[in-house]
């Protein structure tokens, strides 16, 4: 992602928040991760998780799974029982973590738009 996708992205979540929340990770003064939750656009009835990046340079340090783990403990506080997110399918990293936290694949897929990349979604429960 470029500085300027980034900012494109992220510009109108920031001016316009709706009913989600945008969150920034910080650590010694640098921003090192950022997501975003609301209610899942699809189904009222549970969380989502919109998006989650790290920085490149604090890969591999804790912080997406640090955010993953936040993101979850807002959701619940805000009562949701479930979670669904979607994940790009080359993403294994990223598939990986959320594996590792707990979300399993819906057999859902979709290419957005936007992207044009084959995205896979996952669930989780927050029970």
């Amino acid at each position: 992602m470029t500085i300027n996708s980034a900012r494109d992205l992220w510009r109108p979540a920031l001016i316009e928040p709706r009913d989600r929340d945008t969150v920034l990770g910080f650590a010694e003064n640098r921003l090192v991760s950022v997501f975003r939750i609301g209610k899942d656009p699809r189904n009222e009835t549970r969380g989502h998780l919109f998006s989650l990046y790290v920085a490149p340079e604090a890969a591999g340090l804790g912080y997406g799974r640090a955010s993953l783990n936040e993101a979850s403990e807002r959701l619940s506080a805000r009562g949701e029982r479930e979670v669904s997110l979607w994940v790009f399918d080359k993403n294994s990293p990223a598939k990986s973590l959320y594996s590792r936290a707990g979300f399993v694949p819906t057999g859902e897929n979709r290419i957005d738009d936007r992207w044009q990349e084959l995205e896979i979604e996952m669930l989780k429960s927050l029970k």
